[in-house]
C-alpha cells in the first residue's frame, strides 16, 4: 500500500560523501564528519543522556569516538576499491563513498548492479568544511555523474514501463486524496479539522479561541524557550494578529481607546500600539506618548497571557505585568478578547 498518492518505486541508500582526486585527503576532509553523523545518532536514540541546551554532542564524540567504534584510525588510503575497505574495515568505518572519483564509480557500479536507485549523501555533517564539500560535489559531477546519467535516464524509463501495472493497482487500493475546502487555512492555534481546545475541551466560541491561540507553541516551554521565540518581532507579531482576529470576531463590547505595549526580551524592548476603533482592533510597531493605557510584561509573560495559560491579574500580581493609564480599559479589552481577568 502506497503511503500517498503517487509510487515512487526506487530504492535508495545513504552514504556519508566526500570524493578528492587524492584517498588521503578525502580521507581529511570527510570522514571526521562521517563519524560524527554516525555517533550522533546513537547518542539520541542509544546510548546518550542529552540535556537540551547543557550537552555538547561534538565534544563527547571527540573524547568517545574510539570506544563507540568510530576510531579514525580505522580508515587509511590504500588506493583499493572501496566495497573491499568497507569490508576491512568493518561498518563502523562508516566509509561510505569518501575517496577517489576511481574508488567512487566502482562503488556506485556494485550498488547500482545490486538494483540501487538513487544514492543520498550525507556530506554536511560535523565541521566539514562547505568549500571542501563543493569541491567534491563539483569533482563527482565532472567525473562520476556523466556515465550513471546516461545510464540511469534509460534504465529509468524501461523500468517505470514495467512497473507501471503494479503501481496502477497499488493506487487503486487507495481512496481518492481529499479535496481541501475552498476557504481552507491554518491558524496558529489550530488546523480546519481540529478545533482549538482550552484546557482539553474543545472551544466553543470566539472568547475560546482567543484563549487557546499559540497554546501550541506556548505549553511546557520555559520562560527562556518562551523568550527566543517571542522576543522576536515575528513572534509578537503572531500574538497581535491573533488578538485582532480574536476581537472581531468576539464580543466586542469596547469602542474606543488607545493602549502601549512594551514587550521585553534578551533582545530588548519592542513597543506595539493597539487601537480600537468602529469594531476594529489594530496592531502595529511603534510608540504612542498619549496612549489610554501602557502595558509592560516580558515575552514569556506575554505568550502565557495570550495561550490563556496565565491572567492578567495574577501576572500583575506577581510583578509580572505592570499597568499604567486607565486600568478599566484594559480589562475592557480582555474581555472582548475572550481573556480571564
Amino acid at each position: 500500500m502506497p503511503a500517498g498518492y503517487s509510487v515512487n518505486p526506487n530504492v535508495a541508500v545513504v552514504v556519508p560523501f566526500m570524493c578528492h582526486t587524492d584517498e588521503q585527503t578525502a580521507i581529511d576532509r570527510g570522514i571526521d564528519g562521517a563519524h560524527f553523523f554516525g555517533y550522533s545518532l546513537a547518542h539520541y536514540y542509544i546510548f546518550g543522556a542529552h540535556r537540551p541546551g547543557l550537552t555538547n554532542v561534538w565534544d563527547e564524540f571527540q573524547h568517545n569516538r574510539a570506544q563507540r567504534g568510530f576510531a579514525r584510525d580505522l580508515v587509511t588510503p590504500t588506493d583499493a576499491p572501496l566495497p573491499v575497505r568497507l569490508l576491512q574495515e568493518n561498518l563502523g568505518s562508516l566509509r561510505g563513498a569518501i575517496g577517489t572519483p576511481q574508488q567512487v564509480t566502482e562503488l556506485f557500479e556494485r550498488y547500482e548492479k545490486a538494483g540501487i536507485d538513487e544514492v543520498i549523501f550525507v556530506s554536511q555533517a560535523g565541521r566539514n568544511q562547505h568549500e571542501h564539500i563543493c569541491e567534491s560535489i563539483e569533482l563527482f559531477a565532472r567525473e562520476v555523474l556523466p556515465a550513471f546519467a546516461e545510464r540511469h535516464a534509460r534504465s529509468e524509463a524501461d523500468k517505470r514501463a514495467r512497473l507501471a501495472p503494479a503501481v496502477e493497482r497499488a493506487l487503486q487500493r487507495r481512496p481518492p486524496a481529499r479535496q481541501a475546502p475552498a476557504e481552507y487555512t491554518i491558524w496558529p492555534d489550530h488546523e480546519p479539522w481540529q478545533p482549538a481546545t482550552r484546557n482539553g475541551h474543545v472551544a466553543e466560541g470566539p472568547r475560546d479561541v482567543a484563549n487557546a491561540a499559540f497554546g501550541w507553541l506556548v505549553k511546557g516551554r520555559t520562560d527562556a524557550q518562551l523568550d527566543v521565540i517571542f522576543g522576536s518581532g515575528a513572534g509578537q507579531r503572531l500574538i497581535f494578529r491573533g488578538m485582532e482576529r480574536a476581537y472581531v470576531k468576539g464580543p466586542r463590547n469596547l469602542e474606543k481607546g488607545t493602549l502601549q505595549y512594551q514587550v521585553r526580551s534578551r533582545r530588548g524592548t519592542r513597543s506595539w500600539i493597539v487601537r480600537i476603533a468602529d469594531g476594529q482592533l489594530t496592531a502595529r510597531p511603534g510608540a504612542e506618548p498619549r496612549a489610554d493605557a501602557t502595558l509592560r510584561l516580558d515575552a514569556a509573560t506575554f505568550a502565557r497571557m495570550a495561550a490563556g495559560q496565565r491572567t492578567a491579574g495574577g501576572a500583575a500580581m506577581d510583578g509580572k505585568l505592570q499597568i499604567e493609564g486607565d486600568l478599566r480599559l484594559v480589562a475592557r479589552l480582555g474581555a472582548a478578547l475572550g481573556q480571564r481577568a
